[in-house]
């Protein structure tokens, strides 16, 4: 057991260098989760009155590289929609890109599982569940593995959903989900044995998916469900709510440290130009000491523009950061993870990818287009497993060249880098997930910058990039 568990973690350290405290109060309300002494958070404890069934047991999420627990935001809401308490769910956050590749020693990933442990019992402490349900992505599944080869810590999990992993067995019942399609931890599809004392495994066929769509896709949530609850779901997509409630936090991207104190401002937008319907927020929130916000109860068809004022990149060393828009929505169910993300800690993996990389200038607009759901891949690469379309004010973006199926890409940078638009940006390169392309959106021009992945629409303001910031668009098809 030790070897295949050495084994997973060097595959995945390969795979990744080929790449509450509640004093704190928004005015319209306050979404607490709780932290622990060493600074990781349980990410997604808290939420409004709802309508549920308490019985069901509690999950806990454990994301991957560059990941965090907002990757599970999308299941999230599948669980809901199945009568899970918000409550119910939670992810557990640290720096898994660290751990991977950032220099960490034993001692790291020894003490992250001594967080992780310390999660859980609160998890269970909380939730009056002497044993809940666990699910790795990617990374996360060699630190579930590492946590679960403890006796004692088996002993608190009652079910395990491994997800794009290396199909290890584990001492508890558990579905082991995989596909051809990941091009991160490996294809043809891994096949997890029988785990240890005969607890029993199932190596459902979900299709083909990529790396982030083997924790996301709907054969994946069934699968979920069907080991947790011993039946089918009666929903197997998200059911729209009339009464959405929305909160999340406000985390650096990849080694996910809060902000806490930020003064957070969401107003609706205009769907067909992206600008603000009011002067003023609709809503404001001071981010808790873990980053927590919210909730705010969301139109069912509006979109809202979220502003984190000093999220982006810095102009100088020092210097605050550049203000950061995120666009999102409209919303059909309520949601507890919802994550405003600023540039990782200067120094660190991620941001030596990113940060120095982006021309910004007021002369022009910037973008990032974020897909959590699932990789975004060209319709004209050569794969065939193609199918995606980004248009940038009637021009493609995602050429062959941008989102091979091999990059798996989640993120797409867009700025002008004085080059042929619509041409990739090398600046910014990853072996994984992250791609860049040179854009032409000048500020001078009138009406918004119209955005169209696979047939939706949204349209964001021209901010002027360097003094006031890009525009981050969270894709939800």
């Amino acid at each position: 057991m030790l070897a295949l568990r050495s084994c997973l973690s060097c595959s995945l350290l390969l795979v990744a260098a080929a790449c509450s405290n509640d004093s704190t109060k928004a005015r319209s309300g306050g979404a607490d989760s709780v932290a622990n002494d060493s600074g990781a958070e349980d990410a997604g404890s808290s939420q409004s009155s709802e309508s549920c069934d308490a019985s069901k047991r509690p999950i806990l999420f454990v994301h991957g590289i560059m990941g965090g627990a907002d990757n599970f935001e999308l299941q999230a809401q599948r669980f809901t929609s199945n009568g899970y308490c918000r409550s119910a769910i939670r992810g557990f956050d640290y720096d898994a890109t660290f751990l991977a590749f950032g220099g960490a020693m034993q001692s790291d990933i020894d003490a992250t599982e001594a967080r992780l442990d310390t999660a859980v019992d609160a998890f269970r402490k909380d939730t009056g569940f002497d044993r809940i349900d666990l699910v790795g992505h990617s990374y996360g599944t060699f630190m579930s593995a590492t946590y679960l080869n403890d006796p004692a810590h088996a002993a608190k999990i009652e079910h395990y959903a491994q997800a794009a992993g290396g199909g290890v067995p584990e001492p508890v019942p558990q579905v082991n989900l995989s596909s051809d399609g990941d091009f991160v931890a490996g294809h043809p599809a891994k096949v997890a044995p029988e785990g240890a004392d005969g607890a029993a495994v199932t190596n459902p066929d979900i299709g083909y998916h990529d790396h982030v769509g083997v924790l996301t896709c709907k054969e994946s949530f069934a699968a979920m469900y069907e080991l947790f609850n011993g039946e089918q779901p009666a929903h197997a997509d998200v059911v729209p709510e009339s009464n959405i409630q929305v909160s999340g936090f406000y985390k650096n991207f990849s080694d996910n440290t809060p902000h806490p104190g930020i003064t957070l401002s969401i107003y609706e937008v205009d769907a067909d130009t992206g600008d603000r319907l009011h002067d003023k927020p609709d809503f404001t929130f001071v981010t808790g000491a873990d980053g927590s916000w919210g909730p705010f109860q969301a139109k069912p068809d509006a979109r809202y523009e979220f502003l984190a004022p000093e999220a982006g990149e810095p102009p100088a060393m020092g210097q605050p950061g550049r203000p950061q828009h995120t666009y999102r929505g409209p919303f059909v169910h309520s949601t507890h993870l919802m994550y405003l993300k600023a540039l990782p800690t200067l120094g660190s993996y991620a941001a030596n990818i990113i940060a120095g990389h982006i021309r910004y200038t007021d002369s022009q607009t910037g973008f990032i287009v974020q897909n959590g759901s699932r990789a975004m891949i060209s319709k004209d690469d050569p794969g065939g497993h193609g199918n995606d379309s980004l248009t940038v004010n009637g021009a493609e973006a995602l050429t062959k060249d941008v989102a091979p199926e091999k990059l798996q890409l989640i993120a797409l940078f867009g700025f002008d880098n004085d080059q042929t638009p619509f041409t990739p940006v090398s600046s910014i390169s990853s072996a994984f997930f992250l791609s860049a392309v040179d854009v032409d959106l000048p500020t001078s021009d009138t009406g918004p910058v119209k955005l169209v992945f696979d047939g939706v629409t949204i349209n964001i303001h021209r901010w002027k990039s360097d003094t006031e910031g890009s525009s981050l668009v969270f894709l939800d098809n």
